[in-house]
């Protein structure tokens, strides 16, 4: 195998996971129909929800005023169009009220060092921005600058896009994986909050390798200055 290395020191030291052969395989971190926790905020929040301070977060008061949805969450007023995708309607809290909901959903990864790809699914309308345990991972559709409690999405997306799986790769912020619970935390972004629709629906798959542990291995090494 070869695999670049930068030196960021006299002294380097890389990790390099090495997987046994044909051991590959598909892994559905988060489901599309999965539990989670939602909210439509009516202030402001610290930013302990999106994950990675889990005791921080609990310290505050955790979810408590959350609700415990199964995805998606939205809800539409229209026509049937989201309704197969919609596990927890939003309508009573959101329609005339808020343009946005937070969205956390936890998962489990028992190693993260055999998860060999990720990828981030979603279907959405209209906007959205996306954390794996408090990292910024990836967004559409959402505001120049910060993010407010309050913020909406600066177009409209059109119904017929909303409904296909958009993927995300996410193979940059494996090792932004964590043994044991992580959290996987997203705001959908409506248009305005008078908006008569509204779609937000996650799934994280990846794919996970046996890993190889051996006595030792020994490496020849090109230096490129």
């Amino acid at each position: 195998m070869t695999e670049e290395i930068t030196a960021t020191a006299d002294s380097t030291t890389a990790t390099v996971a090495l997987y046994a052969p044909d051991s590959v395989g598909e892994v559905t971190f988060v489901a599309a129909d999965a539990a989670g926790k939602a909210l439509v905020p009516n202030g402001p929040l610290d930013e302990l929800w999106r994950g990675g301070d889990e005791d921080g977060f609990s310290a505050g008061g955790g979810d408590a005023g959350w609700s415990t949805v199964t995805q998606g969450i939205g809800y539409d007023q229209n026509q049937t169009t989201y309704d197969p995708y919609i596990g927890s309607d939003m309508q009573a809290v959101m329609y005339r009220n808020h343009p946005t909901a937070f969205l956390r959903l936890p998962f489990d990864v028992e190693n993260p060092l055999v998860v060999t790809s990720l990828v981030m699914e979603l279907r959405y309308d209209d906007g959205f921005a996306a954390w794996l345990n408090g990292v910024p991972v990836a967004s559409d559709n959402a505001p120049n600058g910060s993010l407010q409690w309050d913020s909406s999405a600066p177009s409209s997306r059109p119904d017929s896009r909303a409904v296909d799986f958009n993927a995300f790769d996410l193979n940059d912020h494996i090792s932004d994986l964590r043994v044991g619970r992580n959290i996987l935390a997203l705001q959908g972004l409506n248009r305005s909050s008078t908006n008569r629709d509204f779609l937000l629906q996650a799934r994280l798959r990846g794919e996970e390798g046996e890993l190889l542990m051996p006595s030792g291995y020994y490496f020849r090494v090109r230096v490129v200055e």
